[in-house]
């Protein structure tokens, strides 16, 4: 069935709400045809039932972890209203130090930091010749980790964290002094 544009005015007009699925029923067309014919005439449709897209910044989250240190993440994200596997891609993408309560068995814990580091270390190893930017790089398009690689590694190597460890931590400085890239060589 072609769209008429005046037929397709004249619906939007008297259900503002509605959704292209709607519409689409409505016709007996489908979505992408709602959507090409919208696009095709010109016709400027905004569906209000969608829901706007939440951000949340690095200082917000961390603070927020920082004063609730025993909540749980459903509590986390029931509190800044996002779902729990969002806020689980934040807490990874910004590098946030954070200790899920319900792993309270008496282990040591692997944070979201110790996690990264290990992947740095193990991606080191395997590519001795990475730089800094490399590794970024990796973290940035691999696993959506936005994190500045050298602050992380020296607070690390500060807290001797990697004490015990000499090959990681050669590695480890080795990067921290190399310049280039591989992709600027």
């Amino acid at each position: 069935m072609k769209l008429i544009k005046e037929e397709l005015e004249k619906y939007i007009s008297e259900h503002p709400e509605a959704t292209q699925k709607e519409m689409g029923r409505y016709f007996n067309v489908s979505v992408s045809g709602i959507s090409r014919a919208l696009t095709r005439y010109g016709i400027n449709w905004d569906n209000k039932k969608r829901k706007p897209k939440v951000e949340i910044s690095k200082e917000e989250l961390e603070g927020y972890i920082k004063e609730h240190p025993d909540e749980y993440l459903w509590q986390i994200s029931k509190k800044l209203g996002l779902n729990e596997s969002k806020i689980k891609r934040y807490i990874a993408r910004y590098g946030i130090d954070w200790r899920d309560p319900k792993k309270s068995d008496g282990r040591a814990k692997t944070t979201t930091k110790e996690k990264i580091l290990s992947k740095i270390i193990e991606l080191l190893v395997s590519n001795p010749q990475y730089t800094v930017e490399d590794v970024e790089h990796f973290l940035r398009n691999k696993k959506n980790i936005q994190i500045p690689v050298k602050i992380l590694l020296r607070e690390e190597m500060k807290r001797k964290n990697i004490q015990g460890k000499e090959k990681e931590a050669k590695l480890i400085e080795n990067l921290l002094n190399r310049g280039q890239s591989i992709e600027e060589r």
